[in-house]
């Protein structure tokens, strides 16, 4: 081992006297997102050449933690290291494993560390440099396999160059999670679909690279779609659904399961006879409780996908609709169903439900499930629903929930009928069967849980609005502490895409901070439905956030080029709002008093921030080690913010121009209207200015996958085209 310089020691005591959290420098310090709990470094640096890493036989996930290891080794410029299975004596070594391996239990003992199964706990890990027998050691340990893993993925942070070399800073660690169950990430599965074998073969890695990442900030579950469970009849068909269960496949080896959404929709297992009286939600779906021939034959279908993709995690979901008035839209049901069930929903839905579990258990033992059990708004059970049932609706993301509930003796009738189907549910089903809820305030998640006492809780979150701001950040995620049950495992799941005009990265690091610790220093238990809209929490970046967060965030994505990114997402500008700000600022959006009331802040934001990637631009070719994407993701944001503030700036003068005509003042309306339409030539000349500057760039392969995209519709925009 050799000391540090001077220099270091000094910066990193400064570092922490500044900021007064010892374990926030240090993750600055090695780009390390989540924050592990317990962190210090010694101020030593160790030389790993010559070392090996030791790890268990048959445990497949230290050895992927060990490939970690060596693969950030080699980014750095060294060799990779051995890896064995047993240790030799007197050899410099890195001992990778979980508490159960004896050669863990020994070096722990001989470093004085506490581990067991419980101590730190599920994904829990321990990182100690030292001495074993005169050898200089690593241990690199969890509670369990995945936990060891963990301890791969933050000691492979702890190797950084210094003075031109690679060492590992030494230090020791112990860490874990609060949220054991964190999906908070998303493989988009439709581009395998593509008729193009080689497009197919692109997508696969560039999934492959998402799981990576992924796995490197210690997300373990991350929701799929676009799954092909259907008949293969030729060999493209095959081909897709093989490489889709590679992919899924490749998630779980890393560490990862996949959550996979299905429904109880069954037209193409019915009779013509039999789908002239089922439910229709939509045109071409087809649902009946009692046409259980038909409910087996789609859960085997399931089943096969699922055990042959290693799916980790099923979540079923019946009819979506109906409300609280009619939930599943069961008054419509077929005369089949009522001979079968009468009125008795709850053994309809608990047939169900089991029908499709006990068939998928089958072939996939290891699966976890979930009911989405309807409703899953969860207000009707509070005490207060009674006298304030339509009151309660403006706290769902619609009033349709709601709808008809006019008076408290309907509001009672309601109150009974679902809690009675809930809390039946949660007694038929097995325990570990987790139950959905919908995003609402603390005080109506935990009646959920008491409802299904017992049952894992998933909460099926949306901390933005689906058609609202959809801004650069989303400060929202610091309310996760709102849904924390100590000792319950509870999953945690980000429905949000956070896709619409980001990189959705920045939000999945954020989001993983307070998922991992729901306590930190800006957290919040206060979520509620409206915590969603822009005007309440969505404006407010905390300065934790800001300045710690972001800075961060941007540092792990960007690299040097970083400066002007942190400016852009702590801005929380919204491509979105400045696209569309009718649809935006409506009730089905943000609920905005006039669609124009941010649109001036927006004018200025987006020039400002185009600047900071004007001024990058020219400087991307003299900053080596990149990290990947980030010259694409810098010129895209150079594209866009330009064209976004000429948006902004038109969609205001419109704006004006409106105002005065429903001022009554036409003649004003009608000369600020001649002011903008003379200059439209200019804002379309500035338009052309910024395709001509990127469009053509090589570098430039940030691509709008939808015609409906952000970037997409912003490209297609041109100020010309207004003149009329």
């Amino acid at each position: 081992m050799r000391k540090r310089n001077a220099v270091a020691v000094v910066v990193l005591a400064c570092c922490i006297a500044a900021h007064g959290r010892p374990a926030d420098d240090i993750a600055d310090r090695l780009g390390l997102l989540p924050t592990p709990r317990e962190i210090t470094l010694t101020g030593d640096r160790i030389d790993l050449s010559g070392w090996q890493i030791v790890t268990p036989s048959g445990s497949p996930l230290c050895r992927v933690g060990a490939g970690e290891i060596n693969l950030r080794i080699e980014q750095l410029g060294g060799k990779p290291l051995p890896i064995v299975d047993s240790s030799q004596p007197n050899k410099a070594r890195i001992i990778v494993g979980p508490s159960s391996n004896a050669e863990v239990r020994a070096m722990g003992k001989g470093l004085g560390v506490v581990l067991t199964q419980a101590d730190p706990g599920e994904q829990g890990y321990v990182i100690r440099c030292g001495r074993i027998a005169g050898a200089p050691v690593v241990l690199a340990a969890g509670s369990d396999e995945q936990g060891a893993l963990y301890a791969c993925i933050t000691l492979r942070r702890m190797i950084q160059t210094v003075d031109g070399r690679s060492w590992l800073l030494a230090g020791s660690v112990r860490d874990w999670p609060d949220y054991k169950v964190r999906c908070n990430g998303l493989l988009n599965l439709l581009p395998l679909r593509s008729s193009r074998p080689e497009s197919r073969t692109r997508a696969v890695a560039a999934l492959k690279r998402e799981i990576d990442f992924y796995l490197r900030h210690k997300i373990n579950y991350v929701q799929t779609r676009g799954h092909w469970t259907q008949p293969t009849p030729d060999e493209r068909t095959r081909t897709i659904r093989r490489q889709m269960v590679e992919v899924s496949r490749y998630a779980r080896s890393r560490g990862i399961r996949t959550r996979v959404i299905g429904n109880t929709e069954i037209g193409k297992y019915l009779t013509a006879e039999q789908r002239k009286s089922a439910v229709v939600r939509k045109a071409g779906t087809s649902y009946a409780w009692s046409a259980l021939d038909a409910h087996r034959k789609h859960a085997r279908d399931w089943a096969e996908y699922l055990r042959d993709a290693q799916v980790g995690l099923f979540a079923l979901h019946p009819v979506d609709s109906g409300g609280y008035l009619d939930p599943e839209t069961w008054s419509r049901r077929s005369p089949q169903c009522k001979a079968m069930y009468g009125d008795d929903r709850g053994r309809a839905s608990l047939e169900q439900f089991k029908l499709y579990f006990d068939i998928i258990r089958e072939q996939c033992p290891d699966i976890e499930l979930e009911a989405v059990s309807y409703p899953y708004h969860y207000q009707f059970a509070m005490p207060e629903f009674i006298a304030q049932a339509q009151g309660m609706g403006a706290d769902m993301p619609s009033m349709g929930w709601v709808r008809g509930v006019d008076d408290p003796v309907t509001a009672g009738r309601v109150q009974k009928q679902l809690m009675d189907y809930h809390r039946y549910l949660g007694n038929g089903l097995r325990r570990d069967v987790t139950i959905t809820f919908r995003e609402a305030k603390r005080e109506v998640f935990l009646a959920c849980g008491e409802l299904y006492q017992g049952h894992p809780v998933t909460i099926w979150i949306y901390p933005d609005r689906n058609k609202g701001w959809r801004g650069t950040f989303c400060p929202q995620v610091r309310m996760a502490k709102s849904f924390w049950r100590p000792g319950m495992r509870d999953h945690y799941f980000v429905a949000s895409s956070y896709a619409r005009g980001n990189d959705a990265r920045v939000q999945r690091l954020a989001q993983q901070e307070y998922l991992w610790r729901v306590d930190q220093p800006d957290a919040s238990d206060e979520f509620a439905a409206g915590s969603r809209w822009y005007e309440t929490e969505g404006r407010k970046v905390t300065a934790f956030q800001r300045d710690r967060l972001i800075p961060r965030i941007c540092r792990i994505l960007y690299g040097a080029a970083a400066p002007p990114f942190q400016d852009l997402v702590a801005a929380n500008v919204s491509l979105n709002y400045v696209l569309e700000p009718g649809p935006v600022a409506s009730e089905r959006g943000e609920n905005m008093a006039t669609s124009l009331a941010y649109m001036s802040d927006q004018v200025t934001a987006f020039k400002r921030l185009h600047q900071g990637f004007a001024e990058l631009a020219p400087q991307l070719k003299d900053m080596p080690g990149l990290p990947p994407d980030a010259t694409a993701w810098s010129l895209w944001r150079l594209k866009f913010t330009g064209l976004a503030a000429i948006k902004a700036e038109l969609e205001l003068g419109l704006g004006q121009c409106r105002d005065l005509l429903a001022a009554g003042t036409t003649d004003k309306a009608l000369a600020q209207a001649a002011v903008l339409r003379q200059g439209l030539a200019a804002l379309q000349k500035r338009c052309d200015a910024i395709h001509a500057l990127v469009d053509k760039d090589p570098r430039h392969t940030k691509q709008s996958s939808y015609s409906r995209s952000a970037d997409g519709m912003l490209h297609a925009f041109r100020p010309a085209s207004y003149s009329a």
